[in-house]
């Protein structure tokens, strides 16, 4: 217990002040047929489109989703400018995937803001490519991490996630898709859900670059689950690809300190 102990403490304040959305909450649609006005919902159970939001660039609506320990002001919302005759298609401007509980932004132009942001605030999202073109963003109010992994097309017969995280630098933060398109499972915000905690071992050579934990200094370190259990101990990189998902705190030896991180 006097190892455990601690590691709980830890965990406390890792949920306490980061907002998570998870995307588990089912469209209500508000249309059934075409022609389907601006910012409609439709579809057939268990898959849902959000139409084409406005006429005007950077008109961003609310999407269904449930977040949890939410900052003042936190919000996800979205953006696609398309024209009315493809509003009254039906043209998708964000797609629920409920076998997935996962939102689709299928192409370029699609926009996703982040509100209620501290700067230097962590965004962390699950996220993978939605087709056969890897995705790519650009970004405004928020600098990319340098160990985010490239998005490659989507295998044939499901979707691969991969964390991307970033720093807020204002207290909005928007994502255009680029090239391609994603599918996004969960995002986090915070200053405890990952990058906030990163700088904490940083004079030991120990950090996280998305897909393993760099020991550049060969420290002794040990990593631990949420239960406390020891999951490894390492003098050198370890690789976070067999690692189930969870949260893990690293710990260096002769250091009180801890960088948590989740997966």
């Amino acid at each position: 217990m006097k190892k455990i102990l601690p590691l709980l403490i830890l965990l406390v304040s890792l949920n306490a002040s980061a907002t998570i959305y998870v995307f588990d909450v089912i469209p209500t649609p508000t249309a059934t047929a075409a022609p389907y006005p601006l910012c409609c919902i439709y579809g057939t159970s268990p898959d849902f489109i959000y139409n084409v939001t406005t006429l005007a660039d950077d008109n961003y609506i609310s999407f269904a989703y449930t977040a949890t320990n939410v900052n003042p002001g936190a919000a996800l919302t979205f953006s696609y400018k398309d024209s009315q005759a493809s509003a009254d298609a039906g043209k998708k401007g964000l797609a629920f995937k409920n076998s997935e509980k996962a939102f689709i932004f299928d192409g370029t132009k699609r926009k996703l803001k982040v509100s209620g942001l501290t700067i230097g605030d962590a965004i962390q999202f699950s996220i993978g490519s939605k087709g056969s073109t890897a995705h790519t963003f650009t970004v405004t109010g928020a600098t990319a991490s340098t160990g985010n992994p490239a998005l490659t097309a989507k295998p044939a017969d499901s979707y691969v996630y991969v964390t991307w995280n970033y720093t807020a630098t204002a207290t909005e933060a928007i994502f255009e898709v680029a090239t391609g398109g994603c599918i996004v499972n969960s995002i986090r915000t915070g200053t405890d859900i990952l990058t906030g905690t990163k700088s904490v071992l940083a004079d030991k050579g120990v950090s996280l670059n998305g897909g393993e934990i760099v020991n550049s200094q060969k420290q002794s370190l040990e990593v631990y689950n949420v239960l406390g259990k020891k999951v490894i101990s390492s003098n050198e990189n370890v690789s976070l690809k067999d690692f189930q998902k969870g949260i893990y705190i690293v710990r260096v030896a002769g250091s009180n300190d801890a960088l948590k991180f989740s997966i």
